[in-house]
C-alpha cells in the first residue's frame, strides 16, 4: 500500500517540479532520498511521511510560482 501511495505522490511531484522551476526539482530530489531511506527503517509509517513530503513540496511549488510572477 505504502509503495503505491509513494509512487502516486512521486508522479505528481515530478509533474509539478517540471512545470515550476529548479527549486521544486531540488526539493523533490532531496525529499525522495529521505523518503527512501525512511521506508527502509519504518515501512509502516512510510505512507504518512510521503503525504507530508507531498504537502511540503506543494508549498514549495506555490512559492516558486509566486516568485515567477514578479
Amino acid at each position: 500500500m505504502a509503495s503505491k501511495k509513494l509512487a502516486k505522490a512521486e508522479a505528481k511531484l515530478r509533474q509539478q517540479a517540471q512545470k515550476h522551476w529548479k527549486k521544486a526539482t531540488k526539493a523533490f530530489n532531496t525529499a525522495q532520498r529521505k523518503v527512501k531511506s525512511y521506508v527502509k527503517t519504518h515501512p509502516k509509517r512510510a505512507a504518512a511521511i510521503a503525504a507530508g513530503v507531498a504537502a511540503a513540496i506543494a508549498a514549495g511549488v506555490m512559492l516558486a510560482r509566486r516568485k515567477k510572477r514578479r
